[in-house]
């Protein structure tokens, strides 16, 4: 009985303390539940903050996007106005403050008719052929001898032309006896619109011009004014020329953004002797001769005008290879003067450089040479051989040696008295006042 009831005891014993772990037990997991269901609590407010700060984020949203969409109209219809009405908005600035152009370089020359002129100002040629006379339109008086301007100016209040995305970038003007206006021209002997050769250096064939008459000049400013119409320029490798201005106008130099010429395109032809005369190089480019063209080589341009037709043994040309041929000077003895050679070339159509290939007009050579004591002299078939057959006409300026008599592709002789003349100081009738160019 004793056994059994130690037994009894240690069983109660052990119920007891089972009891009080799992009393224990329950009671510890009982709290882990009370806290998760204060945790799960907690995140269902925090959710519900959440979801009441996306609904107010939304709102806000469709708000601003309401904004957005009401701005962007408004633009649209603002720009679709402004596209249809530059020239008005244009003609309101205008009107507020006129555009203006400023003087920043100028040459004038005392021009007499018969012998031309050359002026330079910034990358500006201008050539006057010998037989360009001022005609005054207003009074029907011709003037054999007057004062002729190059005058670049820099702009204020210029805007693009109508209709066009073009940005201006300067502006120059010729000028007769200080007077820019239509109601000069340039003409011949016979009172016939005679142009002036217009070259710009350094010009890409993204530039273009705008020709804008209508304002007055002062002497240093030019106010008023407007476009008129386009001009048409021919495109060379680095350069472009114009073969039309006949008024003393403004020509507004506006930039495009995408080409506008293609300028000369190459090509390639085989060369010979020509007169005794061996090549050392040559630059060949594909001519259309109804559209001309423009090319300098070396330090030699030329200028092929438009409607320039080329007349051979078998017939005309309109289409052909021109080139520009370069010889050795030490080939070519003295000139009858005695001056000495300083450079040979000569023109050659599809490779022949020959006396019975004429042009219909002559073309127009432009040497970057010295000019002081500067002669030219044709090569060619004389008694007995080769040698030089006359002397050329030329016009000259600072570093300019100018052709414009040349209507057959033979070789021409570039030569000075003396070569150490060649370096010497350079020799002008002009008078240069500024040669500042400012774009």
């Amino acid at each position: 009985m004793a056994v059994s009831a130690r037994i009894f005891a240690i069983v109660v014993v052990l119920l007891i303390v089972i009891a009080a772990v799992g009393f224990y037990e329950y009671y510890a997991a009982l709290s882990n539940y009370n806290s998760l269901l204060t945790k799960v609590s907690q995140l269902q407010s925090n959710i519900s903050t959440i979801n009441s700060n996306y609904t107010a984020l939304m709102s806000k949203y469709q708000s601003l996007y309401s904004n957005y969409t009401s701005l962007s109209a408004a633009y649209s219809t603002l720009m679709a106005y402004l596209k249809g009405n530059v020239t008005e908005l244009q003609k309101l600035a205008s009107e507020l403050s006129p555009p203006t152009f400023l003087a920043n370089g100028e040459q004038t020359v005392n021009v007499n008719a018969t012998k031309g002129a050359v002026l330079q100002v910034g990358n500006i040629i201008v050539i006057l052929p010998p037989g360009t006379y001022a005609k005054n339109l207003a009074t029907n008086q011709t003037l054999a001898v007057y004062n002729f301007s190059l005058i670049t100016f820099s702009n204020l209040g210029v805007f693009s032309p109508p209709n066009t995305t073009l940005t201006p970038l300067y502006t120059f003007a010729f000028a007769i006896n200080g007077h820019i206006a239509p109601t000069w021209e340039l003409v011949d002997s016979n009172g016939k619109p005679r142009p002036a050769i217009t070259i710009i250096m350094e010009a890409p064939t993204t530039w273009t011009s705008w020709t804008w008459f209508g304002g007055t000049f002062n002497g240093t400013a030019y106010v008023g004014g407007s476009y008129k119409f386009a001009d048409k320029w021919i495109y060379g490798n680095g350069f472009m020329v114009n073969l039309a201005f006949v008024r003393p106008v403004l020509w507004v130099i506006l930039s495009s953004q995408t080409p506008l010429s293609q300028g000369p395109q190459l090509s390639t032809v085989k060369l010979g002797n020509a007169y005794g005369l061996s090549p050392i190089s040559a630059e060949t480019i594909e001519v259309n001769s109804q559209q001309g063209a423009a090319f300098m080589y070396g330090n030699i341009m030329v200028v092929i005008p438009p409607g320039d037709n080329v007349s051979t043994t078998v017939g005309v040309l309109n289409n052909y290879n021109f080139s520009v041929v370069l010889y050795d000077p030490l080939n070519v003895s003295s000139a009858p003067s005695g001056a000495q050679p300083f450079e040979v070339f000569a023109y050659a159509v599809n490779g022949v450089v020959n006396f019975n290939i004429n042009f219909s007009k002559p073309l127009i050579t432009v040497m970057l040479a010295p000019n002081n004591n500067a002669q030219m002299w044709t090569w060619g078939p004389v008694s007995g051989g080769y040698g030089y057959k006359f002397q050329d006409p030329i016009l000259t300026a600072p570093g300019l040696v100018i052709n414009l008599t040349f209507k057959k592709p033979v070789p021409w002789v570039l030569a000075y008295p003396f070569l150490n003349d060649v370096t010497s100081t350079q020799s002008t009738s002009t008078t240069v006042y500024s040669a500042t160019l400012t774009y």
